[in-house]
């Protein structure tokens, strides 16, 4: 994600965010989907209900038989600047801010050799952070913070 100020047309920040540092796990979100899609197949009991990703798809719900409705989920989730508030602060002074952050684990999966070269470049910098677990408030997963400004 990016942000871009008010009143401007330039990209002022980038956010690359691993997804096991930002959202729960799929079936959070399928067990709070399911039971709206259970809802809408007992509303429209009078319609074919069809196989779909989507949260209902309806075919046939006007009397000719020529109309399908399709239900889709909108999902909105706050931006990476919010999540992360504790830790990314983007410097007004600086053109522009690029930020990752990314599970200890997934890190360290990377080469020694990449993850010396990240480490030696004096424009990005490597943090170790603490962050909510998005599975489970009540404990936090080790991280890391990349950042490089400009």
């Amino acid at each position: 994600m990016g942000t871009v100020p008010k009143g401007s047309d330039m990209l002022k920040g980038l956010f690359i965010i691993h997804g096991k540092c930002y959202a729960a796990n799929n079936k959070t979100y399928e067990d709070a989907a399911t039971p709206v899609k259970r809802a809408l197949e007992d509303l429209l009991e009078d319609t074919e209900a069809a196989d779909t990703n989507e949260l209902g798809r309806f075919n046939y719900v006007d009397p000719l038989k020529i109309t399908k409705l399709r239900v889709r989920g909108m999902w909105i989730i706050a931006h990476p600047k919010a999540v992360f508030e504790k830790f990314i602060k983007i410097d007004k002074s600086c053109k522009f801010s690029l930020f990752s952050v990314i599970t200890e684990e997934k890190y360290n999966s990377y080469t020694k050799s990449s993850i010396d070269k990240l480490e030696k470049c004096k424009t990005i910098k490597v943090e170790n952070i603490m962050i909510t677990n998005p599975n489970n408030t009540m404990s936090e997963i080790k991280a890391k913070l990349i950042s490089c400004k400009w």
